[in-house]
């Protein structure tokens, strides 16, 4: 993957996290493979791999664009885990992210790529 490519990922994964409050993994790969009006499946030459999504999900969490949101099982709620090192925190059910104001301010500086269908 090009840089450019995965710097247009990074902004996918910011896009589809404004969807919702916080979201799982499996949901943003759900979202961001749909094909319909939220999806950006049609800007990759195939679905969108967890590794890679995982990978850009890293990246925004170094960058300070997205918080990891981990559920507390020992006493239930959430908690946003700012201490989260981003190249090992676990990624599991137990695992949200949740986009920042400056990952908000990143989407409102974009201008996403046309449609290609």
């Amino acid at each position: 993957m090009t840089d450019s490519q995965f710097d247009n990922l990074c902004m996918f994964v910011r896009d589809v996290l404004r969807h919702d409050v916080i979201e799982q993994l499996s949901s943003i790969l759900n979202l961001i493979n749909n094909d319909g009006g939220v999806g950006w499946r049609d800007q990759w030459p195939r679905d969108f791999e967890s590794q890679e999504v995982i990978r850009a999900l890293r990246r925004l969490v170094a960058l300070g664009d997205v918080v990891v949101v981990r559920v507390r099982t020992d006493r239930g709620g959430y908690d946003d885990d700012l201490d989260a090192d981003p190249e090992t925190f676990p990624i599991d059910e137990n695992t949200w992210f949740h986009l920042t104001p400056r990952g908000w301010a990143s989407l409102e500086q974009w201008t996403p790529p046309p449609d290609s269908n």
